[in-house]
């Protein structure tokens, strides 16, 4: 029994339990939720080791450049968190959408090490398989957005979308690898559950309807799949007729033609209100930012210098980057650029010795395209974020 109250399996199941942040709560008066508790549990049960705080303090060492850029991202955050009238809901936001995701993912590193840091993946893709479960439930029970698109649980369709695609990068990797096995009758039922809860999780993420969660996606995996030489003109085939296959469903619906006449009123047209609205903001707290809480009133401020908008409850700027830079000043901004940079050079030389870590740079492809286009930071996107980075 003790074994299975290990600090490995506690990291593994909350992993699994992402999506738990969805449960609030107060706790002595502070605003929680499910998430952060298990995380705070999980962390204190760490830190209580004399050999873990060592290790930790070693790991740091060893990569003391990414630490020193995600230090500037928290001084930044901050800073303009001290300057933001809402100092509550900006406290918030950076505890759970930054300090706690990174140092859980720290300690889960330093716990599982390189060999057992897999398996937090592998817990994700499961949540998502469950998510992905529930959700279809919502769709048959006809609870969708007003459009016609699936949400589920979550706040929006592209939150859906966000969660489960690095499930599909992990479950395409975890699909190949089973039908390469042998056919005893292990490997069969492996491979059928592999195929059907792939097909699940693929699906719930077709019925979100997020187009930049589709191309991301998709780009994100033919990089993949071109930096493999064997068999990779048999996949890309696959994934163009996939491709085709997808536009010309959605060829006749109202979103898909709105964007590609370019109607003033699209999704993508709100975007770009956003995005000028955000560059202008910007342009007057280039140094400081105003937190990662303060978008939503300086938005609404700043409609006097635009026509009338397109859409007025925006908490964020729909763009990762605008939004790390509005949320933490030229400081912060700096700092997850830096990350960024780290993380390049260590994946770019360690996939030339080692293809295994294909996973989490497929990830990392889809969140930094997909953040073009949206802000791929809350309590799970950012565990997944971090969980990405430190894999490498």
């Amino acid at each position: 029994m003790k074994k299975y109250l290990s600090l490995e399996n506690l990291a593994i199941l909350i992993v699994f339990a992402l999506p738990s942040y969805l449960l609030r709560m107060d706790v002595f008066g502070i605003r929680t939720n499910a998430l952060e508790c298990l995380i705070l549990v999980f962390l204190a049960a760490f830190f209580l080791s004399a050999r873990n705080r060592e290790k930790t303090g070693a790991f740091l060492l060893e990569n003391r450049m990414l630490f020193l850029f995600a230090g500037l991202m928290l001084i930044g955050l901050l800073i303009a968190t001290i300057g933001n009238p809402d100092l509550c809901g900006n406290i918030g936001i950076v505890k759970g959408w930054f300090v706690l995701p990174f140092a859980f993912v720290l300690a889960a590193r330093t716990i599982l090490g390189k060999g057992g840091y897999g398996n937090l993946f592998r817990s994700l893709y499961w949540s998502a398989f469950l998510v992905s479960m529930i959700s279809l439930g919502y769709f048959f029970s006809g609870k969708l957005t007003y459009d016609g698109r699936l949400e589920a649980v979550f706040n929006s369709p592209n939150y859906l979308a966000m969660y489960l695609s690095p499930a599909i990068i992990i479950g395409f990797f975890m699909l190949k690898d089973a039908f390469s096995k042998s056919d005893s009758e292990d490997g069969f039922l492996w491979k059928a559950l592999s195929a059907v809860s792939f097909s699940v999780i693929a699906l719930v993420a077709y019925l979100t309807f997020s187009y930049a969660s589709w191309a991301a996606l998709a780009v994100s995996l033919m990089l993949l799949v071109l930096s493999k030489k064997r068999n990779a003109k048999r996949w890309l085939i696959v994934g163009m007729i996939i491709i085709v296959g997808v536009i010309a469903s959605q060829a006749s619906t109202g979103k898909f033609k709105s964007l590609a006449t370019l109607d003033p009123r699209s999704s993508l047209a709100s975007r770009t209100m956003i995005w000028k609205a955000a560059f202008r903001i910007l342009d007057d707290e280039w140094l400081i930012g105003i937190g990662p809480a303060g978008f939503q009133s300086r938005y609404l401020a700043y409609q006097k210098y635009f026509p009338p908008y397109l859409e007025w409850a925006v908490p964020h700027p729909h763009n990762l980057f605008l939004f790390i830079w509005l949320s933490s000043g030229i400081v912060g901004i700096v700092g997850f650029l830096g990350v960024i940079f780290f993380w390049a050079k260590k994946a770019i030389s360690s996939f030339r010795k080692n293809r295994t870590i294909a996973i989490p740079i497929a990830i990392m492809i889809y969140i930094l395209l997909v953040s073009l286009l949206d802000t791929y930071m809350k309590n799970d996107l950012a565990v997944i974020f971090w969980l990405a980075v430190f894999s490498i």
